[in-house]
C-alpha cells in the first residue's frame, strides 16, 4: 500500500529531521534530537548484527544510516528524502535506500522491521492495512517494531511546545491519537497475535533542552522511580512465530 507524501515533499526540506540530529548530537542539547536519539537507541538494542532489516517510512535515513551496522534497507514514499539518504550515507555499506515498493518485496522476508513514526499520520484502516503487510514480509522468528506517540495529557502538553517552535504544527497533522488501549484495539483487526506495549521517554527530554547528558539522567530516575509505567512515546513490538 502506498500513503499520500504532499504534505512531506512541500513542507520538508531533504534531509530535515537528520539535520536537526546531527545538529543536536553536536551541540548536545535539544529536544528533537533527544527525541529521535532516545528511540533510535531503543529500538537499536532490539536489532542483531546478523539481522535482515527493514526501516519503512526511513525519511533521510538517520536510524540505519548513524545507528546500524546490520544490513538495512530503507524504504520511503518521498524521493526527495531517499536522495538525501543515498547521499549523505552512500558511504556505508551495510544500507541501502530506495523509494520503489518492489525492491522491497523482492528483499523480503526480513528478520526485523521497524517503523519509527509513522502510524499517527495514518487512519486505523491504513494502520491496520500497513501491519498486516509488513507482517507477511517478516521471517518466521521475525519482529516488527513500531513506535508512535502516547497520546496523553503530558504528550498533548509537549506537542503543543514542539509545534510551536518547530517547523511542522503536529497538531494539524496527526491523524491518529494513540494510547495503549487504542493499539490493542487496532490489533484486534490484524492477522497480529503476539505484541508487547512499552512506555519510553519521560519528562527527562524536557531538560534536553539543556544538555542531552542531563536529560539523560532525569529520565534514568524517572524510569527507576516509577518502573517505566510513565512514556511520552509508545514501542509496540509485534513477534511472528
Amino acid at each position: 500500500m502506498e500513503f499520500d507524501n504532499t504534505f512531506w515533499e512541500k513542507n520538508l526540506d531533504p534531509g530535515y529531521y537528520d539535520k536537526i540530529l546531527e545538529t543536536g548530537l553536536s551541540k548536545r542539547k535539544g529536544i528533537q534530537s533527544f527525541w529521535h536519539n532516545t528511540t533510535f537507541n531503543l529500538v537499536k538494542n532490539y536489532i542483531e548484527k546478523s539481522t535482515k532489516h527493514l526501516d519503512y517510512a526511513c525519511g533521510p535515513g538517520s536510524f540505519t544510516g548513524r545507528y546500524l551496522e546490520t544490513y538495512s534497507l530503507g524504504y520511503d514514499i518521498s524521493s526527495n528524502q531517499i536522495d538525501y539518504a543515498k547521499t549523505k550515507f552512500s558511504s556505508k555499506n551495510n544500507c541501502n535506500f530506495v523509494n520503489e515498493k518492489t525492491i522491497v518485496t523482492k528483499e523480503a522476508p526480513f528478520d526485523t522491521i521497524t517503523v519509527l513514526g509513522l502510524i499517527e499520520f495514518l487512519d486505523d484502516k491504513e494502520v491496520v492495512n500497513l501491519i498486516d503487510e509488513l507482517y507477511s514480509l517478516l521471517k518466521n522468528g521475525g519482529k516488527l517494531i513500531l513506535t508512535t506517540p502516547n497520546y496523553q495529557l503530558p504528550m498533548k502538553i509537549l506537542i503543543y511546545f514542539t509545534s510551536n517552535f518547530g517547523k511542522i504544527d503536529y497538531n494539524t497533522t496527526f491523524i491518529n491519537k494513540f494510547n495503549v488501549k487504542k493499539i490493542e484495539k487496532i490489533l484486534l483487526d490484524t492477522n497480529v497475535n503476539n505484541f508487547t506495549i512499552s512506555k519510553y521517554m519521560n519528562v527527562g527530554i524536557v531538560f534536553s533542552l539543556f544538555s542531552h547528558q542531563f536529560g539523560n539522567l532525569i529520565q534514568e530516575f524517572f524510569d527507576r522511580i516509577f518502573n517505566k509505567k510513565f512514556g511520552f512515546m509508545l514501542a509496540l513490538i509485534i513477534h511472528k512465530k
